[in-house]
C-alpha cells in the first residue's frame, strides 16, 4: 500500500506551486535559488515529500514572501487558504519590475500613465472600468 501525502504536506505544496508562479518562477529557476532540482520541488509541490524548516525558510527567502504564506491554510496558522489575484506570467513580471522602482514620483508617473490608458479603454469598454476609477492611484 502506498503512502498518501499528508493534508498538510498537500497545502504547504499548492501554496508553494502558486507563491513560485506568482512571482514568474520556474521550477529550474527556483530550484537554482535554493539548491535543489526541479524535480525536488515538484515533490515539494505535489507533498509527496515534506520541506525541512530549513528549506521553507530558503524558499521564502528566494520568493519573497513570510513564511505564514507557505502554510497558509493549514490547521496551524488559522488562516484561510492563500489567495493570490490570476495573472498572467507578463503581468507579475510587471509587478515584480515595478517594485523595484524605488522613486515615489517614477511610480506615481508609472501609475497615472497606466491609470489613463485603463480610462480611455474603458471609454470603449466600460465594463473595464470597474476595477480602477479614474483618479485611483495604484502606486500605493
Amino acid at each position: 500500500m502506498k503512502d498518501t501525502p499528508h493534508p498538510t504536506d498537500v497545502i504547504i505544496g499548492n501554496n508553494l506551486a502558486r507563491l513560485r508562479k506568482a512571482k514568474g518562477l520556474s521550477l529550474e529557476a527556483l530550484g537554482e535559488r535554493v539548491g535543489v532540482s526541479f524535480q525536488q520541488l515538484q515533490k515539494y509541490s505535489s507533498g509527496a515529500n515534506r520541506i525541512s524548516a530549513s528549506m521553507a525558510d530558503m524558499l521564502c527567502q528566494a520568493l519573497g514572501c513570510h513564511i505564514s504564506d507557505l502554510f497558509a491554510g493549514t490547521a496551524a496558522t488559522g488562516c484561510a487558504p492563500l489567495s493570490l489575484p490570476q495573472a498572467s506570467p507578463q503581468a507579475m513580471k510587471l509587478a515584480t519590475a515595478f517594485d523595484r522602482i524605488k522613486g515615489a514620483q517614477t511610480r506615481q508617473s508609472i501609475s497615472r500613465i497606466v491609470t489613463a490608458i485603463i480610462a480611455e479603454q474603458a471609454q470603449d469598454e466600460p465594463e473595464q472600468a470597474d476595477d480602477l476609477e479614474p483618479d485611483q492611484d495604484i502606486a500605493a
